[in-house]
């Protein structure tokens, strides 16, 4: 039996630069590597080695393995060109590389481009611009993806130059500005790219106004923007005719009935809704008649299994696949079990149970009244876990723990009673979690594996050093987090803030900011000092005076972005070097004197 290699520690080994390791066999599933005979990663069959490079951003890849031969080169540069760049997470002093050492030469080679001005790359896409490169001449880029674009006038920038790109198929907007008065030309001026098949607006803007031009193209359509008016959905619809997937929130806002156009043809629906009147949502679903999939995601609106069936079976017929997720409300009476046997008899005919075999499982609060009523296995990638509970099921089978492997963001913050003491579910791969400290070890019999785990949130009110002493159990157990933020957290003294003496060899980006305490300078010191400080690329958090992001600068060596919340301004810093750091961090400073000048000048002269 050969020695068994975690995929994780398989990428230690690639990035150190040894090449000479055993190997057989490997499950991409099971991020587990067998181990039986040496031999040199340039020999490795082409298969094997196009399956590892999965395992790596191309950025690793050209840092770590370019120039090793001939051959190797040739199969990693056509590997990059398929795969793209990816520049969402990427560090300054990478982007920078990329951008002038091997972009330039294959700029028209490139299938699929990530942007992204979000608070850990700011300004990234107007150094790709400053760098000269625009959209046009990524002749053969299939696919884009932006994200956390502010700026209107990038944006159309970015709009007007896509109808350049012959081959783009598919395009993401993400938590980027829509404002509502721009909206119908942005639109049209997506809706007229003739080869988009895939189209995804997750943006910050609530609304949109319907394309006027008609795409012949678009597949696939989903957005958490919302139709200004029923006009502006059906003529969203009727200007998509071949639309087939298609994914909308109405979280926020539903107050008026939707009429889809006789010819629709879209087989598989997702919605999010919250507070929505059945009368609204049944004459939705049933003119849907060619539907195949249908996952939807229910807050305080509660529909029966008969109901289901009875849509199901008359206005449905197509139907094969039924995802959802309701939240409700009880209310007050003493036989609550009673009543969740009663709703789950709904779902228990032979229609559910025999027909098309699908079962749901009912978690409620005997405490607060609440329940979440889902088909199972869970369907959803995010899961809230804010109260005891007790379950029930139709699901025919006892052992149940492995129906939630799609979760990958947890929310745990229950207050435990006697009605939990160890977790019927577990979540074996979770991203992101968030939990509300003091925690037991019912925490980890639902999540005993955190692996997986690369982003943290955590919370506590308790003033005891028992939350933070939890913490470090929790960091212990996490060998790939990369992010740690602070909600809410306690300091048994007033000087002291976190995250005091925390450790974590894998943490790279640190958040303070949603404490709603200030760092002074002594603090700001003291945290460049501390075991995460000392590591910390990406630092976010409010500070009491400007000479604080000195001392900031000046202690953290591995600090590269930086954002910093003062008085009425926040400062975004993203930098190659510890030297550039400093320099922008002096240059806005500077600029923010000068501008404090000229409007106290500006006003002693109107006076």
């Amino acid at each position: 039996m050969g020695k068994i290699l975690n995929i994780t520690k398989l990428r230690k080994i690639f990035l150190s630069n040894v090449y000479d390791f055993q190997i057989a066999s490997m499950s991409q599933s099971s991020n587990i590597i067998t181990i039986l005979q040496p031999m040199k990663l340039e020999l490795l069959p082409v298969e094997l080695l196009l399956c590892l490079f999965d395992y790596f951003s191309t950025n690793d890849l050209l840092k770590q393995f370019y120039h090793l031969n001939f051959h190797f080169d040739s199969l990693l540069l056509n590997y990059v060109r398929s795969h793209g760049f990816n520049f969402r997470s990427i560090s300054k002093i990478d982007f920078d590389t990329i951008c002038l050492k091997y972009l330039p030469n294959m700029a028209n080679q490139i299938a699929s481009l990530g942007l992204s001005d979000c608070e850990n790359t700011p300004g990234q896409t107007n150094q790709f611009f400053k760098y000269g490169f625009t959209l046009s001449e990524f002749t053969h880029l299939k696919s884009l993806s932006l994200y956390g674009i502010s700026s209107e006038q990038t944006i159309d920038r970015i709009l007007s130059e896509l109808s350049r790109l012959d081959h783009l198929t598919y395009l993401i907007f993400k938590q980027c500005s829509f404002a509502m008065r721009d909206s119908r030309t942005r639109i049209n001026a997506i809706w007229s790219l003739v080869k988009l098949r895939h189209c995804c607006l997750e943006n910050s803007a609530g609304y949109f106004l319907s394309p006027t031009v008609t795409s012949s193209s678009i597949r696939s359509f989903s957005s958490c923007m919302v139709p200004v008016s029923d006009n502006d959905f059906t003529g969203l619809l009727a200007h998509t005719p071949n639309l087939r997937h298609f994914s909308i929130d109405f979280s926020f806002l539903w107050t008026f009935s939707f009429v889809f156009p006789s010819n629709m043809l879209i087989k598989t629906l997702e919605v999010s809704l919250a507070n929505v009147n059945t009368t609204l949502l049944m004459p939705f679903l049933q003119q849907l008649h060619n539907l195949r999939r249908l996952k939807l995601r229910m807050q305080y609106c509660f529909i029966y299994g008969e109901q289901w069936e009875q849509i199901i079976k008359t206005h449905l017929p197509n139907l094969l696949l039924f995802q959802f997720r309701m939240k409700s409300a009880f209310e007050k009476e003493n036989n609550r079990e009673e009543r969740i046997d009663e709703i789950l008899d709904t779902f228990r005919s032979p229609f559910w149970l025999k027909e098309h075999r699908w079962y749901v499982r009912c978690d409620w609060s005997p405490d607060y009244g609440k329940m979440y009523l889902y088909t199972v296995p869970y369907a959803f990638q995010n899961f809230t876990f804010e109260f005891s509970v007790i379950s029930k099921s139709t699901y025919p089978r006892k052992n149940n723990r492995r129906l939630y492997d799609l979760v990958r963001t947890l929310t745990y913050k229950p207050q435990l009673s006697k009605w939990s003491i160890r977790s019927q579910i577990q979540f074996f791969n979770i991203h992101t979690l968030s939990v509300e400290f003091p925690i037991s070890d019912f925490f980890y019999s639902m999540v005993p594996n955190l692996c997986q785990l690369m982003s943290l949130d955590v919370w506590s009110n308790d003033r005891s050093t028992n939350s933070n002493m939890q913490l470090q159990v929790l960091l212990d157990r996490s060998p790939n987090l990369l992010s740690l933020r602070y909600r809410i957290w306690p300091s048994s003294d007033s000087t002291q803030m976190p995250p005091y003496e925390n450790r974590s060899t894998s943490v790279r980006y640190l958040d303070l900011r949603y404490m709603n305490r200030c760092y002074d300078n002594e603090q700001c010191i003291a945290l460049g000092h501390s075991p995460l400080g000392r590591q910390c690329e990406i630092l976010s958090l409010s500070v009491k005076n400007e000479n604080c992001i000195f001392d900031l600068a000046n202690t953290m060596d591995y600090l590269r972005t930086l954002n910093i919340a003062h008085n009425s301004y926040t400062q975004r810093i993203w930098s190659s070097t510890k030297d550039e750091l400093i320099k922008e961090v002096s240059q806005n400073k500077t600029s923010r004197v000068l501008l404090h000048s000229l409007n106290y000048l500006q006003d002693a002269t109107e006076d």
